[in-house]
């Protein structure tokens, strides 16, 4: 999984006009365990307003990761 945090967002379509976080998750072809439990922490954390922006506002990826794995 890679994680990108645009501090001043990024203009995706008329609906998401300043993007901020964005993850690219890349399944294996072969095994995806766990990919179901990540993908809910994902959408668990950005439909909450101060979690989103707890991980927008971290300094590094300790702070990141600490963060989102409260969620699991």
């Amino acid at each position: 999984i890679a994680v990108a945090i645009i501090r001043d967002g990024i203009y995706w379509e008329e609906d998401f006009e300043s993007i901020r976080l964005v993850f690219l998750v890349s399944p294996s072809q072969f095994s995806n365990e766990g990919l179901s439990d990540i993908t809910r922490v994902i959408v668990a954390l950005t439909e909450q307003k101060e979690q989103k922006e707890k991980l927008i506002a971290c300094k590094d990826f300790d702070d990141f990761k600490s963060i989102f794995l409260q969620e699991i």
